[in-house]
């Protein structure tokens, strides 16, 4: 999980327990989100499909 959800505490186990998919905590959930921000708009082809579908 990333992003301030991520820092509810006992997330990751309720999305695991009711998902019964393995869940994660990003170590610094909410800097991935600034880092993933970044890296798209350093590298839009990596999104564009998905950019130009969300417009």
């Amino acid at each position: 999980l990333t992003g301030g959800g991520a820092l509810l505490r006992g997330l990751d186990i309720e999305i695991r327990d009711h998902t019964g998919l393995p869940v994660s905590v990003a170590d610094d959930p909410l800097s991935c989100v600034a880092i993933g921000c970044g890296r798209v708009l350093e590298h839009p082809r990596w999104m564009k499909g998905i950019l130009d579908s969300a417009l």
